[in-house]
């Protein structure tokens, strides 16, 4: 596997690990702030490492997210179902991310929620 790649997975797992506890909270607290903005800037440097890899997958999964997120931190009212949207992209994430450090390469499949 490309060093690269390794490096990528390596830290975003990390930065996963790190923001697991979060998401619960966030689940039961779709106003907390902070939350939001940790889980945006996670999946916003995913996405832009997305681009520069070819992960062409995983950066329009995260630029969808990220979007969502984006309304929700400019002022929009946070919804249990954009909540849900949100945690489904981030499980949806580490599935690809497993696929990748399996065999090397995005695994094929639809991300429609």
């Amino acid at each position: 596997m490309d060093e690269l790649l390794s490096e990528f997975l390596t830290e975003t797992g990390e930065s996963l690990d790190q923001i697991d506890a979060g998401l619960v909270r966030f689940e039961q607290e779709p106003n907390d702030a902070d939350m939001l903005n940790a889980i945006f800037r996670l999946v916003h440097t995913v996405k832009g490492t997305c681009g520069f890899l070819g992960l062409d997958r995983l950066a329009k999964l995260t630029h969808a997210a990220e979007t969502l997120m984006g309304q929700y931190r400019d002022g929009a009212s946070v919804t249990v179902e954009g909540v849900s949207v949100i945690l489904a992209s981030i499980d949806r994430i580490k599935e690809i991310l497993a696929g990748i450090e399996r065999v090397g390469l995005e695994p094929p499949g639809s991300d429609a929620i």
